[in-house]
């Protein structure tokens, strides 16, 4: 089943917008109006559990409003839909994986080596939900990608839930060009050097939720969103089909990323970097915990920030109007924790916590080296408030501001268990009551920005630091 509270309801609001995501996910009671049944070795007509066929089979009969029920086994092979419509937004496409009578994953999927080497590949297809899967090895294990860069050919209304991917060579999810996609309640491990990023959202996908999900182990940016402008924009990015706003109307938009929520993930323990928000705008980032990253942390910045190129400079396409809110970052390098860089302005940096950590076998003792936060000459407008900084320091920032506080001692027992290594859980960093920061990140009544950086919506109830 998806899950029972979703970020939005059907017909409801996001982002000002009337939402256009995957019925699966945004209505709980939503039923298939036909189910086909596929196993292993399926030869039956797939009418019936007693008689599953085969998946391709019952892919090939799967239409608008159709559940494909893969009954609990092990199954090896790459199956999607290429393109073909898919779904539509009041009949979607469902891929269900029966779950072992414990409540836990009862289809694991090897897949496959050749061409796309994608557990499941949606290809110019729409509304289409995954969910329940577990899917080892390949290139992906979720692929989806639109038609064209342009926004009228952007894919919609893809949905991966509840689902685990491991040791993929290049991505555990990815996507091109889809809009309205989801990314919840999944667990997203090993992706390995081919390109190795947990779950990356590229080519100026837009109206994305990433939520709930766990993240750690992967050999390139544990999380990443990137617009790809120098890619996606014909004849350079200093137009308006490449930084116009989505749902402003044409086919605009290329290349950014506009109107993400990002909320309640644990990203962590990764090889490389963190999490990189490349071309991101308008978007919100909250109660999520980055922490533990080979390189750097979490960076909001643009690929066309140079003024001597006259073709790519393109300041609009800097990740500005985002608000980073209610997330605790924890690094055990002397590599940024949180960057605005490259025109990534405009922003609300708010009730956040920062920790700098040394980890030396099982203790954790304070690290002043580290750096909470890295800006630079082009981001003067963002708004810092309400922040705790533990152990560490600014580069090219100047502060605490007076509602912010910044200490340099740090102590295990202010936490649940300040995790040294893996297993970890999104717990182990839950502050304990009377930490003497606590008191210092209130309540802000932070009401976000519309596409014209206007105050929208009503004010965030969320409380400080509050954790996935």
């Amino acid at each position: 089943m998806p899950p029972n509270k979703p970020a939005v309801r059907r017909k409801g609001s996001f982002a000002g917008f009337n939402e256009q995501f995957n019925r699966y996910y945004t209505e709980p009671g939503y039923t298939p109006s036909k189910t086909i049944y596929v196993s292993p070795n399926g030869d039956g007509n797939g009418s019936s559990a007693s008689s599953p066929t085969s998946v391709r089979s019952g892919i090939l009969k799967a239409e608008p409003g159709t559940r494909v029920f893969f009954k609990r086994g092990s199954y090896e092979g790459c199956f999607g839909m290429e393109t073909v419509d898919g779904g539509t937004y009041d009949a979607p496409i469902v891929f269900y994986a029966e779950r072992n009578s414990d409540g836990s994953r009862g289809v694991k999927i090897q897949c496959c080596g050749s061409n796309r080497a994608s557990c499941f590949n949606f290809e110019r297809t729409s509304y289409v939900a995954v969910d329940g899967f577990d899917l080892r090895g390949g290139r992906y294990g979720v692929r989806s990608v639109g038609g064209d860069y342009a926004a009228s050919k952007h894919s919609w209304g893809i949905a991966v839930l509840n689902t685990r991917t491991d040791g993929q060579g290049f991505d555990g999810l990815f996507t091109g060009a889809s809009d309205w996609a989801v990314f919840e309640n999944n667990l997203v491990i090993n992706s390995s050097d081919g390109d190795g990023h947990g779950i990356y959202l590229s080519n100026g996908s837009d109206f994305n939720i990433v939520r709930n999900n766990d993240l750690y182990g992967n050999e390139g940016a544990t999380f990443q969103i990137n617009a790809d402008p120098l890619s996606t924009c014909e004849g350079g990015t200093a137009n308006d089909d490449c930084d116009a706003i989505a749902g402003s109307g044409g086919d605009g938009g290329r290349g950014a990323s506009d109107f993400f929520l990002v909320e309640n993930n644990y990203f962590h323990h990764g090889i490389a970097q963190g999490s990189n928000f490349t071309s991101v705008r308008y978007s919100t980032v909250r109660n999520n915990v980055f922490a533990a990253w080979g390189r750097h942390g979490v960076s909001f910045w643009s690929e066309t920030a140079d003024p001597g190129d006259k073709q790519l400079f393109n300041p609009k396409l800097g990740s500005h109007h985002n608000r980073v809110v209610h997330n605790l970052f924890a690094s055990t390098n002397d590599s940024h924790m949180l960057q605005f860089v490259a025109n990534s302005d405009h922003c609300e940096v708010r009730n956040n916590l920062f920790i700098g950590m040394t980890v030396n076998g099982t203790g954790i003792r304070p690290r002043p080296s580290a750096v909470w936060m890295e800006t630079d000459a082009t981001t003067k407008n963002n708004v810092y408030e309400n922040n705790v900084y533990l152990a560490g320091k600014f580069d090219g920032r100047s502060g605490p501001n007076p509602s912010e506080l910044a200490r340099q001692d740090l102590s295990a027992a202010w936490f649940t268990k300040l995790p040294t290594g893996l297993p970890s859980v999104v717990g182990d960093f839950q502050p304990k009551p009377g930490a003497p920061f606590l008191d210092r990140a209130q309540r802000l009544p932070s009401v976000g920005l519309d596409r014209d950086g206007k105050p929208r919506g009503s004010p965030a109830d969320v409380g400080p630091f509050e954790l996935p």
